[in-house]
Order: C-alpha cells, then sequence, then structure tokens
C-alpha cells in the first residue's frame, strides 16, 4: 500500500524538525547540553515533589481529624497512638507524633525539646529536591549567557580576517542567542515550580507545629 500524500508530508515535517533540533544541540555546544541536563534534574525532581510530598503524605487526614478531636476526648491520645503506629499513616507527622507520645513521662521542657528536634528533621527531609531545584533556577540562565558569549566570539571573532555576509552573521547570532533562550526557559518554571513548593512547606509546617504544640499541651497536664 502506497502512502498517502498526507503521510508523505507528515513524514517530512518529522524529519525536519529532528533535523532542527539535531542542528540545534549541535550548534549550542557545552552549555546547551549542560542547560538539558539541568532540565532533566528538574524534571525529575518536580514529578517526584508533585507525586510524593502532597499535603496528604505530610499531613494525614485521620490523624489531623485525631488531633482535631483531642480536646474533651478522653481516649484521644490512645487513638492517636494507634494512628501515629498505623503503616498506611507513615507521614512526617506521624513521626513527630511517636515521639512525643513514648517522651510523654518526661518533664515538659524536655518533651518539648525533643518534639521540636525531631520535628526541625522532618521539615528538613520535606525539603527534599528544594536546594537542588533552586540552583538550577540560578544556574541555567549563567550557561544560557555563557553559550551566547561563546557563541558571539565565534561569530565575530572572524570579521576582521573574513568577509561574512550579513545574513550568515544573523544566523550566527541567532544560533548564539538560543542558549540564553533554552536556559531561560528552564529556570522560568523550575523558579514557579520551586516558590509553589516551598510555600506548600512552609503551611505544612505551620500546620503541624500548631498540632504538635496541642498534644505537647495535653501531655504536660
Amino acid at each position: 500500500m502506497n502512502p498517502t500524500n498526507s503521510e508523505l508530508e507528515s513524514s517530512s515535517r518529522l524529519a525536519e524538525a529532528a533535523r532542527f533540533q539535531g542542528e540545534w544541540l549541535a550548534t549550542g555546544g557545552v552549555f546547551l547540553w549542560l542547560i538539558l541536563v539541568a532540565a532533566l534534574i528538574a524534571l525529575f525532581i518536580i514529578i517526584v515533589r508533585v507525586l510524593w510530598m502532597r499535603r496528604r503524605h505530610i499531613l494525614p487526614g485521620a490523624l489531623v481529624r485525631a488531633y482535631e478531636a483531642m480536646e474533651g476526648d478522653e481516649e484521644a491520645v490512645e487513638r492517636l497512638s494507634r494512628l501515629a503506629a498505623d503503616p498506611q499513616q507513615a507521614s512526617p507527622l506521624a513521626h513527630v507524633t511517636r515521639v512525643a507520645l513514648n517522651g510523654a513521662t518526661e518533664n515538659l521542657p524536655d518533651l518539648e525539646g525533643a518534639v521540636e528536634a525531631r520535628a526541625r528533621r522532618e521539615v528538613s527531609r520535606m525539603q527534599w529536591g528544594l536546594p537542588v531545584l533552586e540552583i538550577v533556577v540560578t544556574v541555567a540562565p549563567l550557561l544560557g549567557l555563557l553559550g551566547t558569549a561563546a557563541g558571539l566570539v565565534d561569530v565575530f571573532g572572524g570579521l576582521a580576517s573574513e568577509q561574512r555576509d550579513i545574513t550568515q552573521i544573523a544566523l550566527g547570532v541567532g544560533k548564539a542567542l538560543s542558549t540564553t533562550i533554552a536556559g531561560l526557559a528552564v529556570a522560568v518554571p523550575a523558579v514557579i515550580a520551586h516558590t509553589l513548593f516551598q510555600a506548600n512547606l512552609e503551611r505544612a509546617a505551620i500546620d503541624m507545629e500548631v498540632l504538635l504544640h496541642r498534644l505537647v499541651s495535653r501531655l504536660g497536664r
């Protein structure tokens, strides 16, 4: 069966796009490849955080409801203990809750110190990937500028010894600027994702602090 004109045209467009991408990567040199690596790292971190760092993985609903029902409930502490030990409720809040309940026999200052130390540790774990994402935000545009500077040096470096057509110069400048565009294209989504993740993390940390303060106050009575 012979291919139709539309199929041939589609194949031609795909081949042209692949050729253009190959030339673009080859022209961009090592800086463009480094930007591509940074983009892949940022994409991996964003996907992992979206899938595994959601609010319900930090503050499980059942555990939060048990905290909220603690006032006036004599069995609330026992229910919290069961939920915190439940593997299905495994979370930063559950880990700190176990520390608080295991230290319930200690005096209040020691209990508060133990809970605060474990809470800081859990918040530090919750920041997974954010420092690397911040590095990508900073480095990607700089790599783009370095690539552009190196490309412009190649374009204008031979003007004194060669007679270059203005079209060739314009094409060379455009290719040199492509690394800056690539760096910014990586940095903009990365900084948006970093800002959103950081805001969600701060809200979760504040909510966890409020809940733990309620538990420590109850245990210190």
